[in-house]
């Protein structure tokens, strides 16, 4: 897929002229679901069962595709939660966990962590 410039593109998919065939195009054209291959870097996945924004089944189809590729992921559902929660502070332990095991990595080995 050759670049595209993102603000363009969803310019394009909302004009009310364009055929709905020609705006999912589009909108295709932009979603991570479609650049997902077996190089994809370790992808963690924090979501809301009860997001009114971005349905709970668009990350569950995210996280399968990862598995499908064979990318190292983890999707962590927060139960009774919508799009942002006011305990959001407590997840950050998952986000340093994760990106000390997956994202400190280089050729192989880990990185020490840097002093507190």
């Amino acid at each position: 897929m050759k670049p595209i410039r993102f603000a363009q593109a969803i310019t394009r998919a909302l004009d009310e002229e364009m055929a709905r065939d020609e705006q999912v195009k589009v909108l295709r054209e932009l979603s991570p679901f479609e650049f997902v291959t077996k190089e994809t870097p370790p992808t963690l996945i924090i979501h809301g069962d009860a997001d009114p924004l971005a349905p709970i089944e668009q990350s569950v189809r995210f996280d399968g595709k990862l598995a499908s590729q064979g990318v190292h992921h983890r999707l962590v559902t927060k139960r009774n939660t919508g799009h942002v929660w006011l305990d959001i502070a407590k997840d950050f332990s998952v986000v340093a966990d994760w990106f000390d095991q997956h994202l400190l990595q280089v050729e192989g080995q880990k990185r020490a962590k840097p002093p507190s």
